[in-house]
């Protein structure tokens, strides 16, 4: 199959044409792709300097100026790779609340992810046999970098919290239960302020590895 390539210059001059990004093709569906760039042109609820929601089309219009083949290197991705630009998600621009729904059923309905879990505030989906993706909806979530969090799997969580307390990292708390007991989880906050929780899955329904079930508490 012939992989996509950035529109060339010699086609079409750098300043006109579609403004996608690199001046890949544009389509409606990650099948057949083995990556894609998609928007989220989104800064509601910001207080101060708004304006992230024209990142998207931005980064798009700047990106016409890069080139297939990097000269020094000889790094030809799209001679590897299957690429195209998936476009924005049509969020709510008056909305946060609104807007995460429609950006969890943009990756489940586009991306064609496999939806393993809803947690009704969180839907994870799976993206690789090892990796997730996590969108959640908190009503009284703090906003700003107090809002943020990202959240790491691991087989035992005591473990883990033994480990990295030994070596000198500060939680803001040991380890709980959540979720009817099904998530037995910890905190902590990176030195940017970031939320980091450490978590670990008591829940049946969690895809583990072959071999793997839910520990025992």
């Amino acid at each position: 199959m012939e992989k996509n390539q950035p529109l060339s210059g010699n086609a079409m001059p750098r300043f006109g044409g579609i403004a996608s990004m690199m001046r890949l093709p544009v389509a409606t569906s990650a099948q057949g792709l083995n990556a894609a760039f998609i928007g989220i042109p989104l800064d509601t609820g910001t207080s101060h300097r708004p304006g992230a929601r024209f990142g998207p089309r931005q980064i798009r219009t700047e990106s016409c100026l890069l080139r297939p083949y990097n000269m020094a290197t000889g790094a030809a991705p799209f001679d590897a790779l299957q690429v195209a630009d998936l476009g924005d998600v049509p969020i709510n621009t008056y909305s946060l609340q609104k807007s995460l729904p429609i950006i969890t059923d943009f990756y489940g309905e586009v991306l064609g992810l496999p939806l393993v879990m809803d947690q009704g505030i969180c839907r994870i989906f799976q993206v690789s046999p090892t990796g997730f993706l996590g969108v959640c909806n908190k009503a009284d979530r703090p906003r700003g970098t107090r809002g943020m969090m990202f959240t790491f799997l691991v087989p035992d969580l005591d473990a883990a919290y033994a480990r990295l307390l030994a070596r000198g990292v500060v939680f803001d708390g040991p380890p709980e239960l959540s979720g009817g007991g099904m998530v037995y989880s910890c905190f902590l906050h990176d030195p940017e302020g970031y939320g980091l929780q450490l978590q670990e899955f008591r829940d049946p329904r969690w895809p583990y590895p072959d071999g793997r079930a839910p520990r025992a508490a």
